[in-house]
């Protein structure tokens, strides 16, 4: 195995790689380091969007928005990547709904204050919980609207690709720690930046299971 030193800035590479210049082949990778858990793992957030205008934050190739604008809901979405939000454009246009994405950066969102029911986000990284990302949000949150986030997954699963999925992660140092060691410390970030209700949920899925940490705005 290659040591720590080499691994980490390779893997920064292929995920900075894999999020812009290979968005194309995003869902595809996605799906095979999973263990093709990939989508019902995003997917296991939608009965937790019950807000009527929503904003996803680094909503990448669009599947959320697609699901959620079918259903008739004000959806609007935020990434970074111009190579993700080409994704999600396509993704949208051929399914004949209208997108309303922005190109930009979480700390700095471009919709005015009080504007949504629910921002939420799936796997997103450690920006998420910044300061100026936490101030952002709960600014366009309505008052006693909720923060949904869906900070990560676990392979439980015995199968050949379930085992070689998770020790794929264990080698490449992204397994993830227990639900409790990784929802108390966000809490804590959660609240000291002013949300209340702070609370987490673990769904178990088919082989799998995820995490879902949900906080309001107060009234």
């Amino acid at each position: 195995m290659l040591p720590y030193r080499i691994l980490t800035p390779l893997l920064k590479l292929f995920y900075r790689l894999l999020y812009y210049e290979f968005a194309w082949s995003y869902d595809l990778v996605a799906w095979f380091v999973s263990a093709g858990h990939w989508q019902a793992w995003v997917s296991a957030l939608l009965p937790y969007l019950t807000g009527e205008s929503l904003l996803e934050l680094g909503h990448g190739p669009g599947h959320l928005q697609q699901a959620l604008a079918a259903q008739g809901r004000n959806i609007f979405g935020l990434d970074r990547s111009l190579y993700m939000s080409r994704q999600a454009y396509r993704r949208l246009r051929r399914a004949g709904l209208v997108h309303q994405l922005s190109n930009g950066y979480a700390q700095m969102l471009p919709y005015p204050a009080n504007a949504f029911d629910q921002v939420f986000a799936t796997f997103p990284s450690e920006y998420i919980l910044s300061p100026a990302t936490l101030a952002e949000i709960l600014r366009t949150l309505k008052p006693g609207g909720e923060f949904t986030v869906l900070p990560g997954a676990w392979v439980t699963g015995l199968s050949l690709p379930e085992r070689l999925a998770a020790t794929l992660f264990r080698l490449t140092g992204q397994s993830l720690p227990s639900e409790e060691s990784l929802f108390y410390p966000a809490a804590d970030l959660l609240k000291q930046a002013g949300f209340v209700q702070v609370e987490w949920e673990t769904i178990l899925l088919p082989g799998s299971k995820v995490l879902v940490v949900r906080a309001c705005k107060p009234i």
